[in-house]
């Protein structure tokens, strides 16, 4: 197995990958291309003494990357359709401009993954430097096995999660309640409708992504059900203690993606709602 971090890979990906060519494959049900994606860019990054940026290991097989982003069981031993459906998702990334593929006589092709932004420039990290806004997507997620049963409502949800947790973690107001959580496990109450922001409510510089609130709210009820994420509704602002406008409240949650093995107890409502009410010097385990 080449996804072999132990749950402390990852990979970050501009926003404006997930606007430009995430959120469109995910709305036209193109959740595979985005799985191979997602994949391909974690092992390159995984990967970075494999010669050229972006080039992935040459022996990796098809049927190796078949089964990390789909379940075993789906093609099972059928190495013919588990290449077919990889060659054909690689295609479509290579149309986007997204990778590069170099025929090698007898032999698969060697796959390069380009820049996210579609210019075909060379593979990068946009966290190194400070001109791209990103989302980390954490290895764990295709380790555990977890995104293999994922359909574009959880995927969805999970981006918007990293992405919204990523701006509470650089809020200097929520430093109390984000102190001492681990990455991926941290808290966020943006409304759904903030992603996509079609008020333009949000800073000129923001990058809106297109996530419809309906798609956002089902994949976080399953992201909930699958006890990846909890959440409890709060009519005072934690960061100041003002109350909301809206008589209703908000919903924070509280992102449980830090720790993706089956056998760790889900999260729970009630230990995000008791851990706001007692303040974050009392934070042990957020599982209940």
């Amino acid at each position: 197995m080449y996804y072999t971090a132990g749950g402390r890979g990852r990979v970050r990906i501009r926003e404006t990958h997930v606007r430009d060519h995430i959120a469109p494959l995910l709305t036209r049900g193109a959740v595979g291309v985005v799985k191979v994606d997602l994949v391909m860019r974690g092992l390159a990054g995984a990967a970075p003494d494999c010669g050229r940026p972006g080039e992935l290991p040459a022996e990796l097989s098809w049927d190796e990357l078949h089964d990390l982003v789909r379940p075993r069981s789906f093609y099972g031993s059928d190495s013919v359709l588990k290449r077919k459906w990889i060659s054909d998702k690689v295609l479509q990334l290579e149309a986007m401009n997204l990778l590069r593929r170099e025929d090698r006589p007898g032999r698969r092709p060697q796959i390069v993954i380009l820049c996210d932004d579609g210019s075909g420039r060379d593979f990068d990290d946009p966290g190194a430097g400070a001109e791209s806004s990103y989302v980390t997507v954490l290895g764990g997620v295709f380790e555990t096995g977890r995104i293999t049963a994922w359909s574009t409502p959880e995927i969805a949800a999970y981006l918007a999660s990293m992405v919204a947790e990523r701006f509470a973690r650089a809020d200097p107001a929520m430093f109390a309640l984000e102190a001492g959580r681990p990455f991926g496990g941290g808290v966020w109450f943006r409304p759904l409708s903030w992603f996509a922001d079609q008020d333009e409510r949000r800073p000129a510089t923001h990058v809106r992504i297109p996530f419809s609130t309906r798609t956002l709210r089902r994949g976080l009820e399953m992201l909930r059900d699958e006890g990846l994420l909890a959440s409890t509704r709060i009519h005072e602002d934690p960061r100041t203690q003002r109350p909301f406008t809206a008589r209703e409240g908000r919903l924070i949650y509280l992102n449980g993606f830090d720790d993706l093995r089956p056998e760790r107890p889900p999260l729970r409502a009630w230990a995000l709602h008791s851990q706001l009410e007692r303040g974050p010097d009392s934070a042990q385990d957020y599982a209940g």
